[in-house]
């Protein structure tokens, strides 16, 4: 995918042949980025620019220069690079350093118990994936380098933002012999490494507990950004807070009504607060949904459940990893909470609620997570 692309790539709505030498789909992101912007600048209206990466995404294809930086970088193994950055996060203050993380899951086996082959295997996976970030922040860094020659990097607010938590899918890999870049070769993710870089959360991509859906967002406008440079905000947010953001930012309206259509409310809450460097304040809920993983985040409450299991309750102020369920103590909340997530699906899905049922699967086990990583 990285280095030949596919028949999904399209340019102005049009099938786009991928070149036949010297490519990579990170670089052309950006390289095609440029060109719009060019474009754009030779009129005098605002331009609204964004930019999805494919990359970390499976298959694990990284250029060769990025990959031999890391070698060697992850020898120690999932354990011991989890408590390193772990560590490292309460150290710069991203977490309370009293954050309980929990101990390793029994679907991850202990580093020390692979085979040499195994550990092998994983290192060169985890060197892989931390290589095409690394592209990613280059090819980013390029975008940012031609605002400034533009003089235009002040006044642009630059929003990074991630869609989910780490893959733990290890699907079919194909080439485990060769190396990444090179054709033939199309790795899959690791469960045991999306434990490690989930710290200090729980679970994964397309579950609702924080591992899968708490993710960075890093914003950047010097011209208007009155919060400290640097600083975090631990309020909560999300994707669906964009469009009213930027669109209070620009000043734009809004449409509630449309020709031929009814536009349906937005049901995201305006960050300007955030980025004034204020408090957030009181925003609605936020309602989880992906397959049969739910959740639901009211203030500092986290109402989820793992694939239609029984619901469970967090008080993320005083647990942000989710460590201590406290359903049985908070019954009337809980019900409240499932009452406001079934009438949230109703309304945004148009679909009848459905009773709770047994997991599809415990919630310590999954096919398609590490076959040699799960106990049985």
């Amino acid at each position: 995918r990285y280095f030949k692309g596919d028949n999904t790539f399209r340019l102005d709505g049009r099938p786009w042949k991928v070149p036949d030498d010297g490519f990579y789909t990170t670089v052309a992101n950006v390289d095609f980025a440029l060109r719009f912007l060019d474009d754009a600048r030779k009129t005098e209206k605002p331009w609204f620019l964004y930019i999805a990466f494919n990359a970390p995404h499976a298959p694990l294809q990284p250029m060769e220069q990025d990959y031999r930086k890391y070698e060697g970088r992850y020898d120690a193994g999932w354990d011991i690079i989890r408590k390193r950055r772990l560590r490292k996060q309460k150290e710069i203050g991203l977490f309370a350093g009293d954050v309980d993380a929990g101990p390793r899951p029994d679907h991850v086996r202990a580093w020390n118990e692979l085979t040499a082959d195994q550990r092998d295997w994983e290192i060169r996976r985890m060197t892989a994936l931390a290589a095409m970030i690394d592209r990613v922040d280059q090819e980013t860094g390029r975008l940012v380098d031609n605002l400034a020659a533009n003089g235009e990097l002040d006044n642009t607010v630059i929003l990074f933002v991630s869609d989910n938590g780490a893959c733990p899918y290890d699907r079919k890999s194909a080439g485990r012999n060769k190396k990444p870049w090179e054709p033939g070769a199309s790795w899959s993710d690791s469960t045991g490494w999306a434990w490690a870089r989930n710290s200090p959360f729980r679970y994964y991509k397309q579950n609702q507990f924080e591992g899968g859906v708490a993710t960075p967002a890093i914003v950047h406008w010097p011209a208007g950004l009155k919060a400290k440079p640097g600083s975090v905000n631990h309020d909560p947010a999300h994707l669906v807070d964009v469009l009213p953001t930027l669109a209070g930012l620009a000043g734009a309206e809004i449409p509630t009504t449309w020709p031929g259509r009814k536009p349906t409310a937005l049901a995201g809450t305006t960050l300007e607060p955030v980025l004034a460097g204020n408090p957030l304040g009181e925003r609605p809920p936020i309602h989880y949904l992906f397959s049969t993983d739910r959740g639901l985040r009211e203030g500092n409450w986290k109402l989820v459940s793992f694939r239609s299991a029984p619901w469970e309750l967090y008080d993320l102020t005083e647990d942000r990893a989710e460590q201590r369920d406290l359903a049985a103590q908070e019954p009337e909340r809980v019900a409240a909470m499932v009452r406001r997530w079934h009438e949230t699906a109703a309304d945004a899905l148009r679909s009848p609620q459905k009773p709770l049922r047994e997991a599809a699967r415990g919630p310590h086990r999954h096919p398609e997570w590490t076959k040699y990583g799960a106990r049985k």
